[in-house]
Parts: C-alpha cells; structure tokens; sequence
C-alpha cells in the first residue's frame, strides 16, 4: 500500500529536506520516526527538496508499507516521536502509481521579508534595510513569466530540466511584512532564492531589464544576483 504525507516543518536547524550523511534532516528525522514505529525501514520520497534553513507549510512526501487501519493513530504517533519543530499533518492512502514529485503539477513558494529591522520572527524573515517599492518590482515580473530556462538562477547544471514553467508571481505587503509568492511545474536548487535576491537589485535600480533578459540568455550563476538567505523561504503547497 501506498501512503502520502503532508509535513509541515521549521527548517532552521536541519540541513535541508534530503538524507544526508553525519547531518540531521528532515527526511531523515521522519524515516528515523517510521522506523521506531514499524520497527523496520522505511524510506520516504519527498514532493521536492528544501536547502538548509528553508521552511514548508505543505510538504509532501509518500511511503509503501502493509496496510494500516488506524491513519490517525498512526500520525499522532508520529508527532509523538518526532521534535517539535516537524509535524505530520495529515496520512491518507494513494494509488500504486502515486508519486509525490512527478505527479506534482505546481508548486509555490513564498519569501518573507521585512525592510524594518525585527525584534522577532528572525528566523523566519529576511532583513531587507532599503526603501522598498512593490509597483517598481512587479515591473519585472513580466520576465519571469512562462517556460524559460534557469539555469543561470540554479546553484548547479541541471540541463536535463532547466526549462521551469512559472505561471505565477505576486507580492504583497501584510502590517510590515512583503510577501512574494512564486509557482511553477518545478524548481532548480537555489532557484527561489536566486530570483528573489535578482529582484531585489532591479527593485534598488542596480540592474535593468535588459541585465536581466542577459542573465537568461547567459546561462551562467554568476551572472544573476546573489542569494536571499533561506530563512525567508517556505515551501507552501504542492498542487496534484
């Protein structure tokens, strides 16, 4: 049988969604979770993977195992086992084929930030100290639009799949709280945040539209801005 998962997390002291070796992290604290429960193995695969420090809302992730009758004994058993700063949301049963990245249809992203230096949230906002304009970014949106290729926004090659549909960008300002939200078919490594820290030098006039239609056309890192820290970024839903 086959079984999704929605997690919720804080990724702040975790290096990352994926197992890694001698390194504490998400996936790895769930399937160390499962293990105590059914006394034996069981991996998970996950919708997508997070860096280091980034959060979900809604992540998801799937596993096989022998039926199970009670889901929700199951779940709260879980969030017994596992720390406070991970939580199962939801366990419900999926068909065979089910697979959490490539039946994904869109995922979406958003990055706070705050341009007024914060006492708390810290962890969960990035400091931005400069006068900000929302109409004068969205100018910029237009060239993110569609199905591009990002590999100039990736942390590393990707060629095979460098080509990200994003169907959507928007920014809201919440109290003093900006808000961007980005979602696409898929998301290179460091993507989101290499995006978001290129639009805040268009925001700040250090590039124009012109460096940015280059930027794609360089397919290179080093050519795009730098990226935002990873504790602004949450993975907030996962559409099937």
């Amino acid at each position: 049988m086959r079984y999704l998962m929605e997690i919720e997390y804080d990724g702040t002291f975790y290096s990352g969604w994926q197992v890694q070796p001698h390194e504490i992290t998400i996936q790895g604290e769930v399937e160390d979770a499962l293990k105590i429960l059914f006394k034996k193995n069981i991996g998970i695969t996950g919708s997508g993977r997070t860096d280091a420090g980034v959060h979900a809302r809604k992540q998801f992730a799937h596993f096989d195992c022998e039926h199970i009758d009670d889901l929700i004994h199951i779940q709260k058993s879980l969030n017994g086992i596992l720390p406070r700063d991970i939580s199962i949301r939801k366990i419900r049963n999926v068909k065979k084929d089910f697979h959490t990245r490539y039946s994904a249809k869109f995922r979406t992203y958003k990055y706070f930030f705050t341009n007024e230096k914060p006492a708390i949230l810290t962890g969960h906002l990035y400091y931005w100290p400069y006068s900000f304009n929302i109409e004068h970014l969205k100018d910029a949106f237009p060239l993110f639009l569609g199905k591009k290729d990002y590999s100039s926004f990736a942390k590393k090659a990707e060629e095979k799949n460098a080509i990200v549909n994003i169907v959507d960008l928007d920014i809201k300002r919440k109290y003093s709280i900006y808000i961007f939200e980005i979602t696409g078919d898929h998301f290179l490594h460091g993507m989101v945040r290499s995006i978001m820290g290129t639009l805040l030098l268009y925001e700040r006039e250090k590039i124009k539209k012109k460096d940015i239609i280059k930027i794609f056309k360089g397919k290179n890192r080093e050519l795009a801005g730098p990226s935002v820290p990873p504790n602004g970024l949450v993975l907030w839903d996962v559409k099937y």
